[in-house]
């Protein structure tokens, strides 16, 4: 099945445009800008926020009852939560300030 676009801002250059997304190894999703051609990256979806908030959850309650070796699945949910919060904040400001092919090609001539 092929994948969907779907309407991104690049974080660099704050250009709306259909892409494709890849996915990470972490669940992150990333795309390569057509006009700048730097990759950005797109927060977790709410699924893997949910599997990332139970990976904490168990590493709390792990260390509440002795057990250490749920330390790695609360450190890499740590992690990604926090790197999604940035990414979140990052990506809400670009959509606030999103440009259109117009207002790009404009500049270009200005």
């Amino acid at each position: 099945m092929a994948k969907k676009p779907k309407h991104v801002v690049c974080l660099h250059c704050r250009l709306g445009q259909e892409r494709e997304l890849k996915q990470t190894f972490l669940g992150f999703f990333k795309f390569t800008c057509a006009q700048c051609e730097k990759e950005s990256t797109y927060p977790l979806s709410n699924g893997y926020l949910a599997v990332y908030a139970l990976a904490i959850l168990g590493f709390v309650v792990g260390l509440a009852m002795g057990r250490v070796r749920f330390v790695i699945l609360g450190v890499a949910g740590l992690f990604a939560l926090a790197f999604d919060f940035k990414i979140r904040r990052a990506a809400k400001e670009a959509r606030a300030h999103e440009r259109t092919c117009g207002e790009v090609i404009a500049e270009v001539f200005e």
